[in-house]
């Protein structure tokens, strides 16, 4: 598990174009558990001016209550690998920019899952949240 030396703020994992993995990985802890106590509309209102741009607040906060409440309640957290990536637009469904995420392995409802939560280099410099996906 990375290690940080700061402690992610409640809106960012940091403000600053370089982002230290450890980090980023309090900040993907901290808003994963932050789904789990239900507080998805929380996320949404501190998100990327993308998440705000292509998912109503309502609809966000229904599809991840969802996505939590079919796996069941969770067990297992363990960190598996964190992903720096840029998108020139030309993929479906991520426009362009620069993205991390956090990638945990996680038992819930008695079956392994995988869960990532996504960050977005916003306009602005500041790294926001901008998704979170289970699957199994």
């Amino acid at each position: 598990m990375p290690q940080s030396q700061q402690s992610a703020p409640a809106h960012a994992p940091a403000a600053a174009a370089a982002i230290h993995p450890g980090v980023l990985y309090d900040a993907g802890l901290k808003f994963a558990q932050m789904i789990d106590a239900g507080q998805a509309a929380t996320l949404w209102d501190n998100g990327s001016t993308l998440i705000k741009r292509t998912v109503k607040r309502d609809n966000f906060v229904a599809t991840v209550a969802k996505a939590r409440a079919a796996i069941g309640p969770l067990s297992v957290r363990n960190w598996r690998a964190i992903q720096h990536q840029y998108s020139n637009g030309g993929q479906a469904q991520i426009p362009a920019g620069e993205y991390a995420s956090v990638n945990f392995a996680i038992v819930a409802g008695g079956k392994p899952a995988n869960e990532a939560v996504t960050f977005r280099h916003d306009e602005d410099g500041a790294w926001r949240f901008v998704g979170y996906v289970v699957q199994r």
